[in-house]
């Protein structure tokens, strides 16, 4: 028995080397699959006349069928993206790359999987707790086992490149000592191996990944790849968030009357609102921000959320009307909106009337939904020690009364006499979620 450390003269990729002679069989067990590594054995492996290879986590197994009840958490998902990522793009193995021989490995490496190996992945994680470990067995020479939480199939694994301050202890036995052990290990091996509910065979997958490293690409295919890559956190977090289909949200009335450009920037709205729990439209006079926010309120109205509309006391009426369903003024009138509506001078007073509101009584933490319009007027927080503005009542016992209150704020000519005006205006969208959520028109351009 011996201890590895990959250090000079006890690499496991030296050690592999000179025990892997052309009758042994080779099994192997790792996280990590590297084209690398391979590079570094071509010559070894090439010999063998078969190589098992099993993934201890869950790796090329996405566009598989999953044992149920699997657990597909963000956590886990990003883990195996960067095991299929090792594939050819560890962080060192940099320097191989720059030698530009990836694409005659790669084809060598494939022609290698597809004639001579056999790869498996257990199909959940965790889901076995298998140490990395290389098995020789049938070799001319002796039986061999080495194993140890570093032994990946990497070129770090097989002491090739190096971390800093790292301490690797792989252990090696050989001959009689590791026989016992080698029958011990084997048996789990080809119990897992073997067992279809545990793991499942992704060959193809991975041959077909490294295919693609070798493969000639049409320079459109290159250039659609590279937008991707640079918008793919943000297409998949648009798509956490993209609004539900089955509230009967996209047959409403509002949203068969709006623009495509108007149907975009309420998409982007609900997005972050939901993301963030605050979102401002800020849009040039004419663009339609009060349709855009009637589609939001009905998106919300459709999910039985409670929506407070806060308006300077002239628009009251306009936005009363569409709450109207007997009004023959009222062409939205079949979605039958149902959203309160004050001024924004009610958040000034703690009693009388507003409307058919009695201030004094009124609860104004329950609100899942403010919609405060021209909300540029929000923009000035009470000094330290002075009395409560409308500003501070707005965050203290509107916003934040809730809890899970969300903020769409309209705001076309903001008055910002003061960068912190537009410093407040943000912070009162809750987590100063802003959105400049709107597409030039043919007519005209947009201000922001």
């Amino acid at each position: 028995m011996e201890i590895l450390d990959n250090t000079e003269g006890k690499r496991l990729g030296d050690s592999l080397r000179a025990n892997l002679d052309d009758e042994a069989k080779l099994s192997i067990i790792s996280a990590h699959f590297s084209l690398f590594a391979f590079g570094e054995l071509r010559e070894e492996l090439e010999r063998l006349d078969s190589v098992r290879f099993l993934f201890s986590e869950p790796t090329f197994i996405q566009d598989m069928g999953r044992v149920a009840g699997a657990p597909e958490s963000d956590i886990a998902q990003r883990a195996q993206g960067e095991r299929e990522k090792a594939l050819a793009d560890s962080a060192l193995e940099l320097s191989l790359h720059n030698k530009l021989n990836q694409r005659a490995l790669a084809r060598a490496c494939a022609s290698w999987l597809r004639e001579k190996v056999t790869l498996r992945s257990v199909q959940r994680e965790h889901m076995l707790q298998l140490t990395p470990s290389y098995i020789v067995e049938d070799s001319a020479a002796r039986p061999h086992l080495f194993w140890g939480q570093g032994a990946t199939f990497t070129l770090e694994g097989l002491g090739v490149e190096r971390r800093p301050d790292t301490l690797t202890m792989i252990t090696h036995c050989a001959g009689d000592e590791a026989k016992a052990q080698v029958e011990f290990l084997m048996a789990q091996f080809e119990s897992v191996w073997a067992d279809d509910a545990k793991t499942c065979d992704v060959t193809e997958q991975v041959a077909s990944k490294v295919e693609a490293l070798h493969t000639d690409n049409a320079p459109e295919f290159i250039y659609f790849l590279t937008l991707y890559h640079i918008f793919r956190r943000f297409l998949q977090e648009n798509q956490d968030h993209n609004p539900r289909e089955d509230t009967g949200f996209f047959e409403s009335v509002i949203w068969g009357k709006l623009y495509d450009f108007q149907k975009d920037a309420v998409i982007g709205a609900i997005r972050k609102l939901e993301k963030y729990n605050g979102c401002i439209i800020a849009d040039s006079v004419g663009l339609g921000k009060t349709f855009e926010a009637l589609a939001v309120i009905k998106y919300y109205q459709q999910l039985n959320k409670n929506v407070l509309v806060l308006c300077p006391k002239r628009l009251r009426e306009n936005w009363t009307l569409w709450t109207q369903a007997s009004d023959e003024r009222n062409p939205l009138a079949k979605d039958r909106f149902a959203y309160k509506v004050l001024n924004h001078t009610d958040l000034s007073r703690r009693r009388g009337k507003s409307g058919d509101t009695d201030l004094e009584h009124l609860q104004w933490g329950t609100f899942d939904l403010v919609v405060i319009d021209e909300s540029h007027n929000f923009r000035n927080r009470s000094a330290t020690g002075a009395s409560t503005n409308r500003y501070t009542r707005l965050m203290n016992e509107v916003i934040r009364a809730n809890g899970r209150t969300k903020v769409l704020m309209l705001s076309a000519t903001p008055i910002n006499n003061r960068l912190t005006d537009l410093r407040n205006q943000i912070d009162s969208s809750r987590r100063g979620a802003m959105t400049t959520s709107r597409r030039p028109t043919a007519s005209r351009p947009l201000t922001r």
